[in-house]
């Protein structure tokens, strides 16, 4: 089992294909102890779908708005004025994640072209992202989809596959950069 391991550091977005039975987790390493990361959430895709890995505003998925809290730095300057940014609520979905610098994210997924039939990949955030996925139409799934996408407890094989996330997760060690709080630009 090889892991194909990418560093993401915001300079372009991510689309990448989502096929039924994927699993993806949102993995962060707490401090002070730095040595056992923690699992946040997962997904079990049910449906073809598109995952997106985007520090990029013209990226964010449908209906997103970013709050006055959530931009930083040059990206807070390059916002056109009124209607960009939100007064309102935090855009919540069962379907977004906000990963921070030093969160990682594990995606596993059965591929014919891959070694042993297993595709193992896992992204190493150096800055804070917007993770979500789409529905194959380029859609937001509706509440029913996006709450289907809890893996099964008896599902061994994908059991397997986190314990071996978690794993590599615990053996890369101590991000190299950590935000504590979640915030583009």
């Amino acid at each position: 089992m090889k892991w194909l391991i990418h560093l993401f550091n915001g300079s372009e977005s991510l689309d990448l294909n989502l096929f039924p039975g994927d699993l993806l987790l949102h993995f962060r390493t707490p401090l002070p102890e730095g040595d056992r990361p923690a699992v946040l959430d997962l997904w079990q895709m049910q449906q073809p779908g598109k995952l997106w890995l985007t520090s990029k505003p013209a990226d964010l998925p449908p209906g997103f708005e970013l709050r006055f809290d959530e931009v930083c730095n040059a990206l807070a300057h390059q916002m056109p004025a009124e209607g960009t940014l939100s007064r309102g609520e935090k855009t919540e979905a069962p379907n977004i994640w906000r990963v921070r610098a030093g969160d990682r994210l594990a995606m596993i997924g059965q591929r014919p072209t891959a070694e042993g039939g297993v595709f193992y990949g896992m992204f190493d955030f150096e800055t804070a992202a917007l993770v979500y996925w789409l529905r194959s139409d380029g859609e937001m799934p509706f509440m029913d989809e996006a709450m289907a996408a809890a893996p099964s407890e008896d599902d061994a094989m994908r059991v397997d596959w986190a314990r071996r996330a978690f794993s590599k997760v615990g053996a890369m060690g101590t991000p190299r950069v950590i935000d504590k709080q979640w915030r583009l630009g």
